[in-house]
């Protein structure tokens, strides 16, 4: 596998529903169980794309391998887009790195991430949720009407 293919692949993929209704959970004061497909299943989220809602929430560090919260996912309770804005910086360092963020477009998101057989339609989507939720502007999505 190149390079490139496996910077593409490390990024999730997830409906934005699914990860607005898991967030709704995460936000609530007090609730902080050990999060795994079962879980997430009992909870109704994401009916048979459970791994990648568990795979979204480890690669923000939301929660450690084993499941656990970590205080990231503490922190969003507290201050949830702020918060959000540090992981999404964090997390897509190297693409805020080459593309200023005034030139993101969808095009050039889904050129980042790969060809769309390898889902880069949908992590372009996910990266957008992202930002939205971390109240980070992507002027050239907004004015994108691919």
């Amino acid at each position: 596998m190149n390079k490139g293919r496996q910077q593409s692949l490390m990024y999730p993929f997830v409906a934005s529903k699914s990860m607005s209704e898991m967030m709704d959970f995460v936000r609530k004061p007090g609730w902080r169980p050990q999060v795994n497909l079962e879980l997430i299943k009992k909870l109704g989220i994401a009916t048979n794309n459970e791994g990648k809602v568990l795979s979204a929430l480890r690669f923000l560090d939301l929660i450690d391998e084993t499941g656990h919260p970590t205080s990231s996912f503490d922190e969003l309770k507290k201050e949830y887009a702020p918060t959000f804005k540090r992981l999404t910086r964090e997390k897509y360092r190297d693409l805020f790195s080459i593309i200023p963020i005034e030139m993101i477009t969808r095009a050039r998101l889904e050129s980042y991430f790969g060809r769309p057989a390898q889902g880069a339609e949908r992590r372009a989507r996910f990266f957008i949720w992202l930002c939205g939720e971390a109240g980070i502007t992507l002027p050239g999505v907004a004015d994108d009407h691919e």
